[in-house]
């Protein structure tokens, strides 16, 4: 970053002259000389992969009032740039990675004040490059390198952004500025990947690299994952693309804020949005779906390209991160009676350890389970014979709240056999907080049912039991059996209706 440019006090001064230099691991040539003008330094192509922590000025070129420059660059690009500062080291954090094959330029100097374009006074190692040290033990060879201008100087060098038009130059023999260098093993460079979930109301959980189904007024969100912070800072485009041709024209913005439509020729073939840039490190992005744009079935998939100039591959500076997908499901209408297919409804996901089932045939053992559905030809269950003990956990789909004027969740509820355990009929709350609150709870057998009699009974739940609802939440409902221990525990419901 820049700092902007003070002046040292004498204390501050007597303090920089006496203290001894810690020389860091990279050996340099000897002072020769000092060089008052441009920015000089050393560079190196990297024979393995090592990170720079810590750089450091030696003291012999040190002026009164003088300030500090650093710059450390990696294939061309500006990957470190500290100046106006009074200490002569500097921190570099988080470090900077260097890959094996990369070009590495180091420039330190003081800089006279007032800073111009010919300003730094360099400590100066004559005629000394090529120059053989070593890197953590790996040898390797330094050549001069350095800048037209004082690095120091915004004017000149662009504020580190060489915008200045400052030419440069290195891996060539010939006199090199002096800088001591800290560098350690590396703990690899991994880029960037995307990660996103599609929730009911906007959780601040740690965000899934495998998200869910998604429908209308679900809330999409969506970051980075950098384990390494080897990319924090850099800026990133981000496209989504919505698998179905044809679905917005060109020029429009789905009725999604801050999308602009690019294409429709993405691949998969689609409609291509970008939002962006952004910022790795920075909050979690989150967008509202509105009802109306998406058919079921429909996915959108979201891949981000870091603008990464140091360890991309290829002629552009891009990373590209791996692709998050998300599939629609549609619109939820809050009414199920499992009747479409003989498995589990689009937008119902099982969660335990044993699953939830739609069947049409009836229990197949005496004294459990109905024998038909309530309404045929299916119904939900849980198949108790060999997972006991087991935990079944299904969800409902999201439903906006306002889909339940009267707060109630209506269903039809089958508990005929002897070792019924323990239904829990929770809610997800809407409060933000990815927390199911219990509305209801059910345990052991119905005493008014009997396998070929009555098999099934009418249940009407107060969501509002579990706590306020607050407007607009999504609602979720989550039938959560537990404590089974014999084949006689099948429970099974169906026509589900929320109202």
């Amino acid at each position: 970053m820049n700092i902007k440019q003070v002046t040292c006090s004498i204390a501050a001064l007597a303090a920089i002259a006496s203290s001894a230099i810690a020389q860091g691991n990279v050996t340099v040539p000897a002072h020769t000389s000092i060089y008052n003008g441009f920015s000089r330094g050393f560079s190196t192509v990297a024979q393995f992969d090592f990170e720079i922590t810590e750089l450091e000025i030696p003291t012999d070129a040190f002026q009164p009032t003088d300030t500090a420059s650093f710059l450390i660059q990696v294939n061309g690009a500006d990957v470190f740039y500290n100046v106006g500062g009074t200490n002569a080291i500097a921190v570099v954090s988080p470090p900077v990675i260097v890959l094996t094959g990369d070009v590495v330029m180091v420039i330190a100097h003081w800089s006279g004040t007032p800073t111009s374009n010919f300003s730094a006074h360099n400590t100066y190692a004559g005629g000394a490059a090529p120059y053989a040290t070593t890197i953590l033990g790996v040898a390797h060879t330094l050549d001069r390198a350095g800048y037209q201008c004082d690095i120091g100087d915004a004017t000149s060098y662009g504020g580190g952004t060489a915008n200045g038009g400052a030419a440069s130059f290195n891996g060539i023999a010939g006199s090199i500025g002096r800088c001591f260098v800290t560098a350690v093993s590396s703990t690899g460079y991994a880029p960037a990947s995307m990660v996103g979930a599609s929730e009911a109301t906007p959780f601040a959980n740690t965000l899934s690299a495998t998200p869910p189904t998604f429908g209308d007024n679900d809330f999409v969100r969506w970051n980075f994952v950098d384990p390494l912070g080897a990319n924090l800072g850099l800026l990133s485009v981000v496209g989504w693309n919505f698998a179905t041709p044809g679905v917005p024209s060109t020029g429009t913005t789905a009725q999604l804020p801050g999308f602009q439509l690019l294409s429709q020729a993405s691949t998969p073939v689609g409609t291509l949005f970008t939002v962006g840039p952004y910022s790795i490190g920075a909050a979690d992005n989150l967008t509202v779906i509105p009802p109306g744009i998406f058919s079921t079935g429909d996915s959108i998939k979201i891949q981000g390209a870091v603008l990464d100039p140091v360890h991309a591959l290829g002629a552009l500076p891009f990373v590209i991160t791996n692709v998050v997908e998300f599939t629609y499901v549609g619109a939820w209408s809050g009414s199920e009676d499992f009747d479409n297919g003989l498995t589990l409804p689009l937008g119902w996901t099982n969660s335990g350890t044993s699953n939830w089932s739609v069947d049409a045939n009836g229990t197949g053992s005496s004294g459990t389970g109905p024998t038909a559905a309530n309404s045929l030809p299916n119904y939900l269950y849980c198949e108790t014979s060999i997972a006991h003990p087991g935990l079944f956990i299904v969800d409902t789909p999201s439903l906006p709240s306002s889909s339940a004027p009267n707060n109630l969740l209506e269903f039809q509820l089958s508990r005929i056999g002897a070792t019924i355990a323990t239904l829990d009929v929770k809610m997800d709350d809407g409060t933000g907080t990815n927390t199911f609150v219990t509305i209801a709870t059910y345990t052991g057998a119905d005493p008014g049912q009997a396998q070929g009699a009555v098999e099934w009974s009418f249940e009407s739940i107060d969501i509002t039991n579990g706590g306020t609802i607050v407007p607009p939440a999504n609602l979720i409902f989550r039938f959560e059996y537990s404590g089974t221990t014999s084949f006689t525990a099948d429970i099974a419901i169906d026509d589900l209706s929320v109202n």
